[in-house]
C-alpha cells in the first residue's frame, strides 16, 4: 500500500505495515483509519444463541368495549312517537314514556337527546288535542242525545213537520197522475175523479187538507198555474218552523212553495178558475 507523506509530499511504500518512517524526511507516515480493514466480527455460537421468542403485541390503555351510540333507541322511539299524531293516544302515550325514559336515566358521554325532547313536545301536543277532540265529540253527542229524548210540546205533535211532509206526498202524487192525463188526453183533467182507477187507485179519495184547481184551456202551457193548494201548515218543506201560518202550493211545472196566506190570496186573484 503506497501513501504520500504529508510533510514532503514522497510517495512511501508501507506494504503491509500500518506505519513507516518516510526515507526523504523520516516522517512517520500512518496509513489512514478508513483504509484500514476493520476486523471480522466473530461468528456466534449456535449452541449459546437463545432460542426465538414469538412477538408481543403492546397493551394499550384503550377499553375493549365498542364506543356507544351517540343516540340511544329511546330518544328515538320518542320521536317517531310524537310524529305518528294520527294514531290517536296510543303513540303519544309510548313516545312520552320512551322521551321521559331517556331523560331521566343515566346519559352516556356524548350522548344526544334532542330527539327525545322533540318527540315528548310533539307527543305531549297531539295528546292534548285528542283529548280535547274526544271530550267536544262526547259533548256534542251527550247534548244531542238529551234533545232528542226530551218530549215535544203539544202543538209539535200535533202540527209536527210530518203533516208538511204528507202534504207534499200526496199533492206530487196527484200531480204525477195529472201529468200522465195530459199525456195522454192532451188537456188536464177538471178534478181527481177522472185519475181514480188509472195512474191513482180506484178508491182514491183526496185529503181535504188539499184543494185541487181545475186548468182553464187558456193556461194548458202556463207553468205558473197554481194546481193543487194546501191548508195552512206551520212547518216548512226542510222542516224549519215557521213563524206565521203558510200554505203549500203546487204548480203545474212540479215546484212546491211555500207561500204566506197574503202571498197565496194574491196568486189565486191573479189566477180565477172558470
Amino acid at each position: 500500500m503506497t501513501i504520500t507523506c504529508p510533510t514532503c509530499r514522497h510517495v512511501v511504500d508501507l506494504g503491509e505495515a500500518a506505519s513507516c518512517k518516510c526515507p526523504n524526511c523520516g516522517e512517520v507516515v500512518s496509513a489512514p483509519v478508513s483504509a484500514a480493514t476493520p476486523p471480522a466480527p466473530p461468528r456466534p455460537d449456535p449452541a449459546t444463541m437463545p432460542a426465538p421468542q414469538p412477538p408481543t403485541v403492546p397493551v394499550t390503555g384503550a377499553s375493549e368495549t365498542p364506543a356507544p351510540s351517540p343516540t340511544r333507541a329511546a330518544s328515538i322511539v320518542a320521536f317517531v312517537g310524537g310524529l305518528l299524531f294520527c294514531v290517536p293516544m296510543v303513540t303519544q302515550l309510548v313516545g312520552i314514556c320512551a322521551a321521559l325514559f331517556a331523560l331521566l336515566r343515566r346519559r352516556l358521554p356524548n350522548e344526544r337527546v334532542a330527539l327525545a325532547w322533540v318527540g315528548l313536545i310533539l307527543s305531549i301536543a297531539a295528546l292534548s288535542a285528542w283529548v280535547f277532540f274526544t271530550l267536544y265529540a262526547m259533548n256534542v253527542s251527550t247534548t244531542a242525545s238529551f234533545f232528542a229524548a226530551a218530549p215535544r210540546p203539544a202543538r209539535i205533535d200535533a202540527d209536527g213537520w210530518e203533516r208538511t211532509g204528507e202534504l207534499i206526498d200526496e199533492m206530487e202524487r196527484i200531480h204525477r197522475a195529472a201529468t200522465a192525463y195530459y199525456r195522454d188526453y192532451k188537456r188536464w183533467p177538471d178534478g181527481v175523479e177522472p185519475l181514480a182507477g188509472r195512474s191513482l187507485p180506484r178508491r182514491f179519495t183526496m185529503s181535504p187538507r188539499i184543494t185541487y184547481r181545475p186548468v182553464p184551456p187558456t193556461e194548458t202551457f202556463s207553468t205558473d198555474w197554481a194546481l193543487i193548494v194546501s191548508e195552512p201548515v206551520l212547518y216548512d218543506t226542510d222542516g224549519e218552523p215557521l213563524k206565521e201560518p203558510h200554505r203549500l202550493v203546487l204548480h203545474l211545472n212540479g215546484k212546491v212553495d211555500v207561500l204566506t196566506e197574503a202571498e197565496v190570496k194574491k196568486l189565486l186573484a191573479a189566477q180565477p178558475t172558470e
